[in-house]
């Protein structure tokens, strides 16, 4: 069953597509150490799973934390639902995500998804978005706007600062004293 899932990728799609993925995932541009730091604040370890740590963590102590590199390979449209099950569908999610674990790493993916992720009103990525908000270029984002885009991306609807201006304000805050609590 092992060989079987690990070498499924090959019954739908092609090295060109998987190398194509693995090359845009690699040159995906680096984000501010403070953004880095502060996601890990919200996502302990977020870096350190991959999907085999998962599965344990889950068999365990009933906990599945989704690897970065998962969420690519789901994001990524590589699998397209077909009339697949839906077991079948999560078997090639697996597939693609040990292929990616193999050729990257999850701050590698975590870059990608940053990249790719839409933080609304027009805005795909941390550069765009970071312009939309706070008029500003991201190297010129200040902690508590970094922190803002962390909460975003929990969920860019419910903690839109257009939109849910008081969320925002009311999340920010808790997770920068974490921050500074972690750090001293």
């Amino acid at each position: 069953m092992f060989f079987f899932i690990k070498n499924d990728w090959k019954n739908f799609t092609t090295k060109k597509e998987i190398a194509e993925l693995i090359k845009d995932i690699k040159s995906s541009e680096s984000l501010p150490e403070k953004f880095y730091d502060l996601y890990e604040i919200e996502n302990p370890n977020a870096y350190q799973y991959n999907l085999n740590r998962s599965v344990i963590s889950l068999l365990l102590n009933q906990k599945y934390v989704s690897p970065l590199s998962e969420r690519v390979a789901v994001l990524s449209r590589i699998v397209t639902y077909n009339s697949s099950s839906f077991i079948r569908l999560k078997f090639r999610y697996i597939t693609i995500t040990w292929l990616l674990e193999e050729k990257t790493t999850q701050k590698e993916c975590f870059n990608w998804l940053v990249s790719k992720y839409d933080f609304l009103n027009n805005s795909k990525g941390l550069k765009q978005a970071s312009k939309i908000y706070f008029n500003k270029e991201l190297a010129d984002l200040d902690e508590y706007e970094l922190a803002t885009f962390v909460i975003m991306f929990r969920n860019s609807s419910l903690y839109n600062p257009f939109r849910r201006k008081e969320k925002v304000h009311k999340e920010v805050p808790k997770l920068l004293v974490k921050y500074h609590n972690k750090s001293e």
